[in-house]
């Protein structure tokens, strides 16, 4: 079986809205959802502004609240 590839905040951000169900789904089957859920976390605490905002973007876009 081939590995899941988690997803960062540029290629959520980069995906058409409608294929965001599918990567929710395969996340989670794969167990997968967490480590992708901890990364974007830890880019919310990150000194890099950039990335704090990529990482809420990307949560805001597959419809996490964030109140980064």
């Amino acid at each position: 079986m081939p590995r899941t590839q988690i997803p960062n905040a540029r290629q959520i951000l980069a995906m058409p809205r409608d294929a965001l169900p599918d990567l929710i789904t395969t996340l989670r089957a794969n167990r997968c959802l967490s480590p992708m859920m901890e990364r974007l976390n830890d880019g919310l605490l990150s000194d890099d502004d950039d990335r704090r905002l990529r990482s809420s973007a990307a949560l805001d876009r597959l419809g996490f609240l964030c109140d980064a």
